[in-house]
């Protein structure tokens, strides 16, 4: 691995947190404790998470960025009929 690359690595401690919050009939994905997406099934919000997830392995770090980040690799999932 590149040094370049190592450094861009984040530590554990510097990475945001992701977290399905169930509250009431839905489920709320959580990037820090922040709501960035409210799901009306359990499903739906692992399908979302899942892409969170694949958003802050590409480096995204805020709750706005991984949100629009999520939304990208759902369409190249898509797209490239990837999903799962």
């Amino acid at each position: 691995m590149s040094l370049a690359r190592r450094q861009l690595l984040l530590s554990r401690e510097d990475m945001p947190r992701i977290a399905i919050l169930p509250r009431g009939n839905t489920f709320h994905l959580l990037i820090n404790g922040s709501s960035i997406r409210t799901c009306s099934d359990e499903r739906d919000a692992h399908h979302w998470g899942k892409h969170a997830f694949e958003a802050v392995n590409d480096g995204l770090k805020t709750p706005g960025d991984v949100a629009e980040g999520m939304k990208e690799l759902c369409r190249q999932a898509t797209r490239f009929n990837l999903h799962t």
